[in-house]
């Protein structure tokens, strides 16, 4: 609640601000490793909106990894809907994506889950991380993510 709470005002203005545009400069589009992630995995227009904001490590706090939420939340939401028994036996509950998912970001990271410390760096904007993104950083990341 608190970085809702945080970023809730940038966001409410970022809204009006490309709904008032009569056309759209998308060299200054923002882009984020969730939204790359998402992007990658097929995820449709509401889907990307809806994990833009873990970008970042959870909201640019530098903490659980975006990119890696978002394919663990793609792979599971798509896993729900074939297996629609699973939702409500929690015996069954079982996401041989969100695992292997997992493992496979663990093997890329060497077991680190911290943005801050797989970046490098905390971000203080959501343009600075759209920069650092658009620059190539995580590239390698975002595609193997994507992949599993």
């Amino acid at each position: 609640m608190n970085l809702g709470k945080k970023w809730s005002v940038e966001a409410v203005k970022s809204v009006e601000e490309g709904l008032s545009l009569e056309k759209a400069n998308y060299s200054n589009i923002s882009v984020s490793c969730a939204s790359e992630v998402a992007k990658k995995m097929k995820a449709s227009d509401e889907q990307i909106i809806m994990v833009s904001g873990l970008a970042g490590g959870m909201g640019l706090s530098g903490n659980a990894c975006g990119a890696l939420a978002t394919a663990v939340l793609l792979k599971s939401m798509e896993w729900y809907k074939n297996h629609p028994e699973s939702k409500n036996n929690s015996k069954e509950m079982y996401n041989p994506y969100a695992k292997n998912t997992l493992n496979k970001f663990l093997s890329l990271t060497n077991s680190e889950m911290l943005c801050s410390k797989i970046c490098g760096k905390k971000f203080k904007s959501v343009h600075e991380h759209s920069e650092f993104i658009k620059n190539g950083e995580c590239e390698l990341l975002i595609n193997k993510l994507a992949e599993i």
